[in-house]
């Protein structure tokens, strides 16, 4: 599935994007389940503590190589990559790199960073609306087909799905194409798909989403054959997992986003599944009542057998925390906070999540609640991404840290220059670590502390 920047940038302003992995609810342990977090402060207080070291005791991150880029693909759920090449664009270029050297294989001029990356071929839209596919080895055009009224919708993606290609555009609806010759197999121009995402297939229906007001979002069910509609579901949804072949939604009340001066009771979270073959909303499972869920905003919903994770917060505050409830116990127990650790900063990721308290960054593992204390501070940090045993950090001064998640440590530091240091997911190949900011990709040699 794809997601367009712009749509993005909208969900993440009104409070509700979500995402995850699902699998089968079970039952917990009941007395990890009812472990509360002072009850953890005994081993959490045994954490090892890493100074602060000087600024000369850090060592520079080795550049391999670094690229100017335009940020297209930067939030693609596929990173640009396949048999040792990174596919990245600037200047309406699209060009071929070698991961190891950087040095550009091949260019394609008009385009933007891939949408679809195949063993023998790249699928990418081109700026005159376009869809067009090219060999991954030579760069030739294979064939071009026009997607798109002119000019290019800013929301235009495509994806792969089973034998043919879908393609969604913000005023012009989805459509189905052959992906060996580019044959249009059907169009339907009346699906709104405006900050929208196709969700791919699930019991024969193919369902895409699209938001109404940036609030309030409908999901649609559609014949994979002729693209026709089968079902419309609308309401204020977010996509959370997938579970047996049915899609897990967060609901929100909207009561939440009307001002007024009474407290509006509800819960923390809303779990409903959406019926892939009839778009029916079924199990609702409500967890932690509260007496006010005025202007209460989400960031994260996360499902990690047996449990989901959820990040909150008040829509006028700055920090949001972290809360995690055991799947299926929607009667109260089996409830745990983080609020010790201080407010959220990342994750749940690959069993970690990361706080900030009195600018002192925390990371703590999950399954057992043993803590680091980083080096690196916790004030100012832009974004945080754990890889294995790396955890990577970008600060709004324009430092990029790489740290040791088992010990805190600075393993390595990058002055970027940048003053916007937002990063996609950071892509691991070998000992290279690329790391694509919106205007510059670096490849990085990875500390040999963390190979």
């Amino acid at each position: 599935m794809s997601k367009t920047t712009l749509g993005l940038a909208l969900l993440l302003a009104a409070g509700l994007l979500t995402y995850g992995l699902i699998t089968a609810a079970h039952e917990a342990n009941s007395s990890q389940n009812n472990q509360k977090p002072n009850e953890v402060t005994e081993e959490a207080a045994l954490a090892k503590i890493t100074p602060k070291p000087s600024p000369e005791a850090v060592t520079p991150l080795q550049i391999l190589w670094e690229t100017e880029t335009d940020g297209s693909g930067m939030y693609s759920d596929d990173p640009p990559v396949s048999n040792g090449f990174f596919y990245y664009s600037h200047n309406n270029t699209l060009n071929a790199a070698s991961i190891s050297s950087g040095a550009i294989t091949w260019t394609y001029e008009n385009a933007r960073t891939p949408e679809i990356i195949t063993d023998n071929a790249i699928y990418t839209i081109s700026g005159s609306a376009h869809l067009v596919k090219l060999s991954a080895d030579t760069g030739k055009q294979l064939w071009s087909k026009q997607v798109a009224k002119q000019p290019m919708e800013v929301g235009g993606h495509a994806c792969l799905s089973g034998d043919r290609i879908l393609f969604a555009n913000e005023s012009g609806g989805v459509a189905a194409y052959d992906p060996e010759t580019g044959r249009q197999l059907w169009s339907n121009p009346e699906i709104p798909m405006y900050a929208g995402t196709i969700h791919g297939e699930h019991k024969g229906v193919l369902i895409v989403s699209s938001t109404i007001d940036n609030i309030r979002s409908q999901y649609f069910g559609l014949d994979p054959a002729t693209g026709q509609q089968v079902w419309r579901t609308e309401g204020i949804l977010s996509p959370v997992a997938t579970h047996e072949d049915d899609m897990i939604l967060r609901e929100t009340a909207a009561e939440q986003y009307i001002p007024g001066e009474s407290p509006v009771s509800g819960h923390r979270l809303n779990l409903v599944r959406l019926d892939s073959a009839t778009g029916q909303l079924t199990g609702q499972e409500k967890y932690q009542p509260l007496e006010d869920v005025r202007m209460m905003g989400s960031s994260l919903a996360l499902i990690e057998q047996p449990y989901v994770y959820t990040v909150d917060g008040k829509l006028d505050q700055a920090d949001s925390y972290l809360t995690r409830f055991t799947l299926g116990q929607s009667n109260g127990s089996g409830v745990k906070t983080y609020d010790d650790y201080g407010a959220w900063v990342a994750g749940p990721a690959e069993g970690m999540a990361f706080f900030n308290q009195n600018d002192v960054l925390t990371g703590v593992f999950l399954a057992d609640d043993r803590t680091v204390t980083f080096a690196a501070p916790a004030q100012g940090i832009t974004l945080i991404q754990k890889r294995g045993n790396a955890v990577f950090a970008s600060y709004d001064n324009g430092s990029f840290l790489i740290m040791d998640a088992s010990t805190g440590d600075i393993a390595g530091k990058l002055d970027t220059g940048l003053t916007y240091t937002y990063f996609g997911d950071i892509i691991i190949s070998g000992t290279t670590a690329l790391v694509r900011f919106e205007n510059k990709t670096f490849a990085l040699e990875l500390p040999h502390s963390l190979l």
